[in-house]
């Protein structure tokens, strides 16, 4: 099949030969205007010689994404490639699990895309045009490798706006939450209405991490959503965890999976919003985990975003004991990780702390790094002595 073809306005860029797969609207040369959006399109160099093959969207600023640098049609015969080789790393790193993120966007070559595997559940984020159009070749790959596949479709992402593409309501259903195992404890999971595809895959590591240092006495778990960072403190040895989250329906899920590990006498859930709770809190931790929200979406609220994490951390540190530990995590890929650093010293200088790093962490290996794109590399983690 012959794509549309746009150009390259001027030289590759170091950052494209290095295997950057985002084409910015400002390095083409007029004409991709006139492109359909998620059209898919071949990309030549400003000499007209052949570049990569992508979708192109001319109303983003993220105007082309590329799936191969050589000539290839992107079918369902791509699409099980690129599965198959994603699945075949999920086995070597989680072997016999069948719990993981299976596709992550760029990291595993498919731009826009989003696939996250509950056992025979599959939850699919299609963020971007290109992606909703190839949707089809996608399912049926999917079915074609598992064939007991139940495939569920969520629109539901804020990333789909800058995409001109709707963000729909989440979709309802008359199942019940979905129940996964990791490192030998079961978390409940709600693919339908719950936070993202319904678990956060990507804090695995350092959730293990976490209970390395066997976190004892009290811990104190800020944005717990269904228990993650908790169930592993309490499952390492913790006398007790307090789990602080907004949202009811989580509390629910992370209330009755306590009750399913054996958790519940030494698990206590308190609905509040985390930030208005740290103001009144007086009592003191032996450890405190701080997992938030992005709070920075956009480069407009990137000043706004540093304040938060800021005075965030400031309050959560406040609330561990002197010579305790403090868990916390940036997931916004707009806060570069020196950055965020600096935003940690500026926290425990503002809440009258000493403080050190002691160990430092990143996604889980099921969110893969394209080393060429620092965009894929978004999660920050680390833990701190706090004196």
């Amino acid at each position: 099949m012959a794509f549309p073809v746009v150009h390259l306005a001027g030289p590759v860029s170091e950052r494209l030969r290095r295997g950057h797969l985002w084409l910015f609207s400002n390095e083409l040369a007029q004409g991709f205007q006139d492109v359909a959006p998620g059209t898919m399109v071949e990309v030549h160099d400003a000499g007209d010689g052949f570049f990569g093959v992508g979708t192109c969207n001319p109303h983003s600023l993220i105007a082309v994404r590329l799936f191969a640098r050589e000539r290839a049609e992107i079918d369902a015969a791509f699409f099980h490639r690129k599965l198959t080789t994603a699945l075949k790393l999920r086995e070597a790193v989680y072997s016999n699990e069948t719990a993981y993120r299976l596709i992550f966007s760029e990291g595993d070559g498919l731009p826009g895309l989003i696939v996250d595997r509950y056992n025979d559940f599959f939850v699919l984020l299609p963020l971007t045009a290109g992606t909703e159009l190839l949707l089809p070749q996608a399912q049926d790959a999917l079915r074609d490798i598992f064939p007991d596949a139940k495939l569920l479709i969520r629109r539901d992402s804020s990333a789909r706006v800058l995409e001109g593409l709707a963000v729909e309501e989440l979709p309802s259903s008359s199942e019940g939450p979905v129940e996964i195992e990791q490192d030998g404890m079961r978390f409940l999971c709600d693919l339908w209405q719950g936070q993202k595809t319904g678990f956060f895959y990507d804090q695995r590591t350092n959730r293990q991490t976490l209970a390395e240092f066997h976190p004892q006495g009290d811990v104190l778990d800020l944005f717990c959503y269904t228990g993650g960072f908790g169930f592993y403190a309490l499952n390492a040895g913790a006398s007790r965890v307090v789990a602080v989250d907004s949202s009811e329906a989580a509390l629910s899920l992370a209330s009755e999976g306590a009750r399913r590990n054996g958790f519940s006498a030494r698990w206590r859930g308190v609905k509040a919003d985390v930030f208005e709770w740290l103001k009144t809190c007086r009592e003191k931790f032996d450890w405190v985990i701080l997992d938030p929200p992005s709070l920075i979406q956009k480069r407009s609220k990137i000043p706004k975003g540093e304040r938060g994490y800021r005075d965030l951390n400031a309050r959560a540190m406040q609330r561990v004991r002197h010579g305790g530990f403090f868990a916390t995590s940036s997931c916004s890929g707009l806060l570069p990780r020196p950055r965020w650093m600096e935003l940690l010293a500026d926290a425990a200088r503002k809440a009258k702390r000493q403080a050190v790093v002691i160990r430092e962490g990143t996604q889980a290996p099921d969110h893969p790094i394209l080393p060429a794109m620092p965009e894929t590399n978004y999660l920050k983690f680390a833990i701190l002595r706090m004196d």
